[in-house]
């Protein structure tokens, strides 16, 4: 879990810094050593929908969704629901 943190993090500098791609791709390896993280699909799916790529964004929430709420993570989740029905979906 340590690296997949290492990698959701520089993902999150990343796309602070504008380089939406270069986060994604860092999601990516985030989400491949921690399938269950929660907050890269969801800040994935941020990603996503910046660069316009509305259904993978949208598959990206419902997946953060799943998590949260396998979680325990309410709020998180919510606030991911909330994004999915502003996206229409």
């Amino acid at each position: 879990m340590k690296n997949a943190i290492a990698y959701y993090n520089r993902g999150t500098v990343k796309s602070d810094l504008g380089d939406k791609e270069g986060a994604i791709e860092d999601y990516n390896q985030a989400i491949r050593l921690y399938p269950d993280f929660a907050n890269s699909y969801y800040h994935r799916g941020d990603a996503y929908q910046y660069l316009g790529e509305k259904q993978k964004a949208l598959s990206d929430f419902r997946e953060a969704v799943k998590f949260y709420q396998q979680q325990g993570k309410t709020s998180a989740s919510a606030y991911a629901q909330n994004r999915i029905k502003k996206l229409g979906g």
